[in-house]
């Protein structure tokens, strides 16, 4: 019992000791450091021992999606590595997975859209984040290689009509360049297209270094005189657009999928299909068009797919089917009108329509390119829920080389035309020049 009370007794006086110690040199009376070196010693004890700290919840859900996309893209789509070689794809993805720490989450969206598009496949891509994308309030339009505002809100009213020349500091081309790699395309005018759409998202211009802030950006224009001016806006994902001129008959009802209209004071039947679907409603168009035609109220059939990006081919077929029994008989005039915006189905019923009726092409090259691929599909994401599109199909319709249908008459809206409001292929088919 003596040995343990002396062994509690030294135990004390120990304690006792180091305290006074810790308070010396906390009050400045000692200045051994004894407790600095005690303290130092442990607090290296504990990083040696320490495990290093886990990924962030965050990080590892964006790490799962990404092995996802790499895992399922090469293996659903039907020719992955067509336009691009497996090590660049695979060397794509470590580099994001590498970056997502450093990453906000729209970053490793563009990042995914990005790498999706890198397939150069018209069909696959990943561009319903779009949806939910911020834009900033101007709408563009390329004119012999510089572009141009055709439409704003009233914070940027006075930039229409002018040339977009800067965004934030980066020159409007090098801009277009850097932001069109988040969206395949499949040719020049697919490529105008979709620059001049993504050059208002706002997250895009932030993910690819564009703009410094996220919701606002400094934009440039250059006046009628040469002179310059600058406008701060800032994003929405509603825009207010302001526009006093009329809005061409071909754009006047784009909920819709298809519509015809027999133009007053003529025989010209009009029919817009804005997307391929609705079979039975189309059916009855279809019955409709044809009876106009069997009572001679119609002789000129004009069939405007411009902004069309698909569907199924097969709705078209009774419209198709209708027009080859008549052509003759009632000795129609075809026109077909096609634009940058007709893509997949629309494309395909504009190739089956010229190689097997006597039909006139109106207006701009197709945006999509024959010789793509097709019958697209999707997966989703796990955590992100990102759908990715992609194509499970060969479908070459391309017989002539060409990576667009040309029109046979090239018909390309001028500034002037968009800002008044007017379709020079409307007028050119009124008037009966072609």
């Amino acid at each position: 019992m003596k040995r343990i009370a002396i062994f509690i007794l030294i135990m004390v006086g120990w304690v006792f000791l180091m305290g006074l110690s810790y308070v010396f040199e906390k009050t400045g009376v000692l200045s051994t450091g004894f407790w600095t070196e005690i303290r130092e010693w442990w607090e290296v004890g504990k990083v040696v021992q320490q495990p290093p700290p886990p990924k962030s919840a965050r990080e590892e859900r964006w790490q799962q999606d990404i092995e996802h996309l790499a895992r399922d893209l090469p293996l659903l789509h039907v020719n992955a590595y067509n336009n691009l070689s497996k090590d660049v794809f695979e060397g794509k993805i470590e580099a994001l997975k590498a970056d997502v720490p450093d990453l906000e989450d729209h970053e490793i969206v563009a990042g995914i859209m990005s790498i999706v598009a890198s397939l150069q496949d018209t069909h696959t891509s990943c561009w319903r984040p779009l949806l939910n994308m911020e834009r900033f309030p101007l709408q563009l339009h390329w004119f012999d290689n510089e572009l141009y505002v055709v439409g704003a809100d009233a914070t940027a009213a006075r930039a229409i009509g002018l040339r977009l020349v800067f965004i934030g500091t980066t020159e409007t081309k090098e801009a277009a360049e850097r932001i069109s790699v988040y969206l395949p395309h499949g040719n020049l005018w697919d490529k105008l297209e979709h620059e001049s759409a993504l050059l208002v998202v706002s997250d895009l211009l932030h993910a690819s270094g564009i703009l410094e802030d996220r919701n606002r950006g400094r934009f440039t224009f250059m006046g009628k005189d040469g002179g310059t001016f600058t406008l701060d806006l800032t994003a929405s994902l509603w825009t207010e657009w302001v526009s006093d001129r009329p809005i061409p008959m071909y754009r006047q009802s784009p909920d819709e999928y298809f519509w015809m209209k027999h133009l007053e004071g003529t025989r010209i039947l009009w029919i817009k299909i804005n997307a391929c679907t609705q079979t039975e409603d189309f059916e009855e168009l279809t019955s409709d068009a044809m009876a106009l035609i069997d009572h001679d109220l119609v002789n000129t059939i004009v069939v405007d797919w411009r902004g069309n990006s698909g569907g199924n081919s097969l709705v078209f077929q009774p419209m198709h089917a209708g027009l080859q029994k008549r052509v003759k008989d009632k000795n129609l005039r075809i026109y077909g009108v096609i634009d940058q915006g007709t893509y997949s189905s629309a494309l395909i019923n504009a190739l089956q329509f010229k190689r097997e009726l006597p039909v006139t092409f109106l207006g701009e090259p197709t945006g999509d390119n024959p010789g793509n691929l097709g019958e697209v599909s999707s997966f989703t994401l796990p955590n992100s829920k990102l759908a990715v599109q992609y194509s499970t199909r060969l479908m070459d319709l391309n017989d002539n080389g060409k990576d667009t249908l040309m029109p046979d008459i090239l018909i390309s809206p001028s500034l002037a035309d968009l800002l008044s409001g007017r379709d020079p292929v409307y007028e050119a088919i009124i008037s009966g020049k072609p």
